[in-house]
């Protein structure tokens, strides 16, 4: 697990033109698969900056690995932001289920991603994009040039609310969303 801002702290992280490798457990007590936290817990602020080609790669090899903005079920509430640039990207292998990008999608969690210069998140063929996806999360993506999120499904605006937006890609396993 690789935490930037978590359970009450602050902090600020940029990789330049370099790659993170991630797999394993997040959590042996829950089972999670690897994952990527960024303002997880009340209190927290993250900051995530990739740029110029800088790669962060989950091995979905175990249920359930994350990318959170923004606090979990478990650490709730916090403020996490990614900023990708210069074609980097975020990509989860593996055949596991479960792969998710959480963009604000805890109660009380506020995430905020930046998607520039040909930018891409795989979440691969079982994944799901979530943004603002509890009762009082907030998710924001700002995007421009070339930029790609690819997943199963994705839903804004929450599942215990009256805005959910679930939109699901067919006939083919993935979702792409581009400008």
């Amino acid at each position: 697990w690789f935490a930037v801002g978590n359970e009450g702290g602050s902090g600020t992280a940029t990789i330049n033109n370099a790659t993170v490798n991630l797999d394993g457990f997040v959590d042996f007590r829950t089972g999670n698969g690897a994952g990527l936290r960024v303002g997880r817990g009340v209190g927290s602020t993250g900051v995530l900056n990739l740029q110029n080609g800088a790669a962060i790669n989950i091995a979905n090899s175990l249920p359930d690995s994350a990318v959170v903005l923004g606090g979990t079920t478990v650490a709730p509430g916090g403020t996490g932001t990614i900023n990708m640039s210069g074609g980097s990207t975020i990509t989860f292998t593996g055949t596991a289920t479960g792969a998710t990008l959480g963009i604000g999608s805890s109660s009380g969690g506020s995430g905020t991603m930046t998607m520039t210069g040909s930018s891409i998140v795989n979440t691969g063929a079982t994944g799901t994009v979530k943004m603002g996806s509890s009762n009082g999360s907030s998710g924001n993506l700002t995007t421009d040039r070339g930029w790609r999120i690819l997943a199963n499904t994705a839903g804004i605006g929450g599942s215990s609310d009256s805005t959910a937006i679930d939109v699901r890609s067919t006939p083919a396993p993935s979702l792409q969303v581009s400008v």
